[in-house]
């Protein structure tokens, strides 16, 4: 706001300084003058600061004219019409002209002189002029004079003081070097020197009134050349200060007539000049933009080229190449300067130079093409006669009428090799007989070959773009979440056995092998899923685990046999011997030689006695066998004197080792003659 007021301070000042000085040389009326910088500074103030500074515009108009004629209403009316030109002025220019940067372009410079010129000037002389008629301070007599100096010295003043001030104003500092500041010195000089020869009177030249003016044409150029619209429009302000004081004194060229016609001719010659000098100077700077702009694009070009990864080459007409980039060389081997001069056939098989040849006299002739100028697939030449898979892309231009061609040529070797892998391993995806499916991070499915159709029943099309969730049963989707966790890490993902869903809804076993899926610099985008459906599998292996079972069962039923077998011939041998002790015992008693009530016999007949009961308990034991089968087997442990046991087994064989003559003997452990055991089943051991 502060910086607002201030502007608008500056502005009023400037306008009623400007106005008042104005006016002091206003000869064909009270009111109006050939000299009106107002205009110039209304309209640049609005250009660059804004159009809502037209009422610190109205009210300088105001003042200048109240404090001048002393009519308010006449005043009034005039203050409307200097605000109308500059609002209408500024507006046209803005819409028009670019508006501060009217100077950039010459055909916006051409348009600035024209808008500033003839629209709101002629608005404000109209009102102006009008007005003092209306009122009586003018007479309509004289209104096509008072008109005329009125619309030429509000013209003259957006023509010679409006660039400067909006130039300056948008470019504050010189900008200049050593060099340019001393050059801008001597054309000061020059300005001076001129204005002293022309308009000072210091040479008879200036009072003889010769038509001189033409002298500041070449400063004016050597300006517009040298520097830019900003140096010309001062220089051109300048002169034209000098030239009104020389003038005015009847000096130069044009002071030779009345006081108004003098600074009338002088204010069109100053105007025109300066439009010209202008014009010029945006001419020269926007072809030395252009010019610079044209250099650094060459030189982005020949950086670009030479850096280029892909090799550049320019033929003529008669396919004669003018200019390779360095990747020419790393891709043909050849040097630029084998090349320059050179035949493009040069870098083409023997087979195809023939009709390249062919094919661009005919395009040079006719304009026919034969083949596709973009990404076109050509066999190379190698200079050590190897061939190389290129891709070549064409352009071309005219240069003074001439054909130039330029081929951008890529080595796609590597590409093609890489395309065949690719299609190597997509051939061998779509045969696999396994189920491969590609995901990205978040689980949605990119890949889906022929075996997961099959596996789980889902046609590519359906299943691409979908979430892998699609085949993932809802009492294993936290396992599905894991694994993208894992994924998302980096982390492998070891091989393990799941459950996923058909299409038709039936779950079906499979084994999952996942592999991370990464770019070129490593970064992990995906998963590619190998499923293997392990159903058979694992029916086999249960099938596998009961032969296992079965074969364990006939071994142990075998083993039972043998056992039995060993059983029965043991237990033969143990039915034998209390038999044999019977036996041996009644043949005793039968042979005679003793008493049937002496004692002899008594211990025979015990001795029988119990190799009967030995053998009912074998015969038991034989019963308690089928028990053990049949899993009925009991044991009834009592107190037993060991000692007694091994005696009474010990006189069942003592008749059958005599026969042998053996000597049976026992001993008993210290502490253990007395056992808690099953005395059937002790007996049935030993």
């Amino acid at each position: 706001m502060r910086r607002r007021l201030l502007a608008a301070l500056l502005l009023l000042l400037a306008y009623y300084g400007a106005g008042r000085a104005g006016l002091s040389l206003a000869y064909v009326h009270l009111s109006a003058t050939a000299i009106w910088a107002p205009t110039g500074i209304a309209l640049a103030a609005l250009l660059v600061w804004g159009r809502s500074l037209w009422p610190v515009v109205l009210l300088g108009a105001f003042l200048v004219n109240v404090t001048t004629s002393g009519a308010p209403g006449v005043s009034a009316a005039i203050a409307v019409g200097n605000t109308l030109e500059a609002l209408i002025g500024a507006s046209l220019i803005q819409r028009y002209a670019q508006g501060a940067r009217a100077f950039e372009r010459t055909a916006d410079t051409v348009r600035f002189a024209v808008l500033a010129a003839f629209s709101g000037t002629v608005v404000s002389a109209s009102v102006g002029v009008t007005s003092l008629a209306l009122a009586g301070l003018a007479s309509w007599q004289n209104y096509a004079a008072i008109w005329f100096t009125w619309w030429l010295g509000d013209a003259a003043g957006a023509l010679l003081v409006a660039p400067p001030l909006v130039l300056w104003a948008t470019q504050p500092s010189f900008g200049w070097d050593r060099r340019q500041a001393a050059e801008a010195l001597a054309l000061l000089f020059a300005l001076l020197l001129m204005f002293g020869v022309v308009f000072a009177g210091r040479t008879v030249l200036s009072t003889e009134n010769y038509p001189l003016s033409f002298l500041a044409l070449p400063l004016v150029a050597w300006a517009a050349l040298r520097f830019g619209p900003r140096e010309v429009s001062l220089l051109s302000l300048l002169l034209s200060l000098l030239a009104i004081g020389g003038t005015l004194r009847g000096l130069g060229p044009f002071g030779w007539r009345s006081p108004n016609e003098s600074l009338l001719l002088l204010q069109a010659f100053s105007a025109v000049v300066a439009v010209s000098g202008l014009i010029l100077a945006t001419t020269v700077a926007e072809r030395r933009r252009l010019a610079h702009t044209l250099r650094d694009s060459e030189e982005r070009y020949r950086i670009m080229a030479e850096t280029a990864s892909d090799a550049i080459v320019s033929i003529d007409r008669n396919s004669r190449i003018t200019y390779v980039n360095a990747a020419v060389q790393r891709l043909f081997g050849y040097r630029a300067d084998e090349l320059l001069g050179r035949e493009l056939t040069l870098l083409m098989p023997e087979r195809l130079r023939a009709r390249h040849r062919a094919s661009l006299a005919e395009y040079v002739a006719s304009g026919v093409r034969h083949l596709p100028w973009n990404g076109v697939e050509l066999p190379g030449l190698h200079k050590d006669g190897h061939e190389i898979t290129v891709e070549v892309s064409f352009g071309e231009f005219r240069r003074e009428g001439a054909h130039v061609f330029i081929g951008i040529v890529r080595d796609i070797t590597a590409r093609k090799r890489a395309e065949e892998q690719q299609s190597w391993l997509a051939s061998i995806i779509e045969s696999s007989d396994d189920a491969i499916v590609s995901k990205t991070l978040d689980g949605t499915v990119t890949s889906w070959n022929a075996a997961a159709e099959q596996l789980f029943g889902y046609r590519a099309d359906e299943a691409i773009g979908q979430s892998i969730t699609l085949i993932v049963p809802a009492h294993r989707l936290d396992e599905e979440d894991q694994i993208l966790e894992q994924l998302r890490r980096g982390e492998r993902v070891k091989h393990f056995d799941t459950v996923r869903r058909r299409k038709d809804g039936s779950l079906i076993e499979v084994a999952l092998t996942i592999s991370l899926v990464r770019d070129a610099s490593g970064s992990v985008k995906g998963a590619s899923t190998i499923a293997r459906d392990i159903s058979e599998r694992r029916r086999l292996a249960h099938l596998q685990q009961r032969a296992i079972q079965l074969e364990a069962e006939n071994r142990a039923a075998l083993e039972i046999a043998r056992s039995k077998s060993a059983f029965l011939s043991r237990m033969s041998h143990e039915l034998r011997t209390p038999l044999n002790g019977v036996l041996g015992f009644a043949q005793l008693l039968l042979a005679g030689g003793v008493q049937p009530d002496s004692p002899k016999v008594t211990g025979y007949l015990q001795q029988i006695l119990l190799s009967g009961r030995q053998l009912l308990g074998f015969i038991d034991a034989l019963l308690d066998l089928a028990a053990v089968e049949s899993k009925r087997l009991e044991f009834h442990p009592e107190a037993l004197n060991l000692g007694a046991v091994l005696s009474e087994l010990a006189a069942l064989s003592a008749a059958q080792a005599a026969d042998k003559q053996i000597v049976l003997s026992h001993a008993v452990e210290p502490g253990l003659e007395e056992v808690r055991l099953d005395p059937v089943r002790l007996k049935q051991v030993l």
